[in-house]
């Protein structure tokens, strides 16, 4: 650069700042979408989870991993406790209808983040707790013309079946005035459930007769209707009151199904149970029966077989026990009783007094017929004796003396002819 001429004095100037030119972002000017909302900021692992360490070891054959119960319900559930499942009886809608929607009826303080998890339950996880209790305390949402049911995730979590935890409104009427602050309300509703938070007209103490807090219990449970509230100390010793506590907002909770919004009398699926139960018992009472008149039939069965074995073997002592060469005669006015033995034993149904009639029959026609035998007072007499039985002739001779006569008689029951020897005076 050349000098300046002489006289002049050097000015010297300082180079211009650049033109500022505003900058702007394409996230600065456009709105952020109901996408974005939901999505919410990605989440980051803390410190925590690090010192959670897990066993490994085999269960039934197989890898397990086994985790500390209080890690497992304790510093892993840390980052989801602000989380709700929402429930769609009837099948959710699409999931983007479910984001847009939800946001347009629930203003939030901070961001959310909505997933399907199957086809009837969507995750809702909340980054701060106001709201969280704000959807949580509302407990229904309709969502596209659905139903929505909001429910507390626990690490428990299963699908068919819903948590038995809800929050309800608890009453405590009379409740002592300086006793309406937060700090003593959670000791004195802690024996209920978990204390959430109380309603505003508790908090401004506008209403001075009644505390009311919202308050999460277990529907498992019986909900208690007091507690006693006392003091002690020197000089005072210990009293107290009871106070009185009651529910509002209460919801129906079966024990049997593990679902809320019936109990068990209207639980259809404890009417299937008692159903099936009833089916059941008729079936063994049918079988019992059933057994019974078996065993009965197979008891008349012996039965028969037993009676059938004993005339069996009564006939067969009556006609194989032959003792010096004489065999029993059977009289023939006893053949009709014992025909109607012989039917009674064909049909089966022969009873002990049937069978006692039929051996003192034949015992008495034995009787008869070795009298009849033995005791003939003249020939003629035996002759037709004889005849009678035998229908065959036998030769008259007079007055011989007879000694051992040799008579062919025929039975009774038609049996082969039988040689008898007679002992005549």
């Amino acid at each position: 650069m050349a000098p300046p001429p002489a006289g002049e004095t050097e000015r010297i100037t300082q180079p211009k700042d650049p033109p500022k030119v505003p900058t702007t972002s394409a996230a600065s000017n456009s709105k952020k979408s109901a996408a974005e909302i939901v999505a919410g900021p990605p989440t980051t692992n803390k410190s925590m989870s690090s010192s959670v360490l897990a066993r490994h070891t085999m269960h039934n054959g197989k890898p397990a991993i086994i985790f500390k119960a209080s890690d497992y319900y304790g510093v892993m559930a840390q980052d989801c406790k602000w989380t709700l499942v929402g429930k769609f009886t009837m099948g959710r809608p699409r999931i983007e209808a479910i984001r847009s929607k939800f946001l347009e009826q629930q203003p939030l303080v901070g961001k959310v983040r909505i997933g399907a998890y199957d086809y009837r339950h969507v995750f809702i996880e909340f980054n701060n707790e106001v709201d969280f209790n704000t959807v949580y305390f509302k407990r229904l949402m309709s969502i596209a013309g659905s139903l929505m049911r909001l429910f507390k995730w626990s690490p428990d979590f299963d699908p068919n079946e819903e948590t038995s935890l809800a929050p309800i409104w608890v009453l405590l009427p009379d409740l002592p005035f300086h006793c309406f602050r937060w700090e003593y309300l959670k000791q004195i509703l802690s024996i209920v459930g978990t204390p959430l938070k109380e309603d505003l007209a508790t908090i401004a103490r506008s209403r001075p007769n009644m505390a009311k807090v919202r308050v999460e219990v277990d529907l498992m449970n019986p909900l208690r209707d007091s507690v006693w509230i006392g003091l002690e100390g020197e000089g005072v010793g210990l009293k107290g009151r009871d106070q009185k506590l009651e529910y509002e907002g209460v919801p129906a909770f079966c024990k049997s199904c593990r679902m809320q919004g019936h109990d068990q009398d209207s639980c259809k699926v404890m009417a299937r149970r008692k159903e099936q139960e009833g089916h059941r018992e008729e079936n063994n009472t049918d079988s019992v029966i059933i057994g019974k008149n078996a065993l009965k039939e197979s008891n008349d069965n012996e039965k028969m077989c037993s009676t059938s074995n004993n005339v069996e073997e009564i006939m067969h002592d009556k006609e194989g026990n032959k003792e010096d060469g004489f065999t029993q005669v059977i009289n023939r006015r006893d053949k009709k009783g014992k025909g109607k033995q012989q039917e009674n034993t064909s049909t089966g149904n022969m009873g002990k007094e049937q069978r006692k009639d039929m051996q003192n029959s034949i015992i008495t026609g034995k009787q008869k017929g070795d009298n009849k035998l033995m005791q003939q007072p003249d020939l003629k007499k035996g002759e037709n004796e004889t005849n009678n039985k035998t229908n065959k002739q036998i030769p008259k001779l007079g007055n011989a003396n007879w000694e051992n006569i040799k008579l062919r008689i025929k039975m009774v029951n038609g049996r082969k002819g039988t040689t008898i020897s007679l002992k005549l005076p």
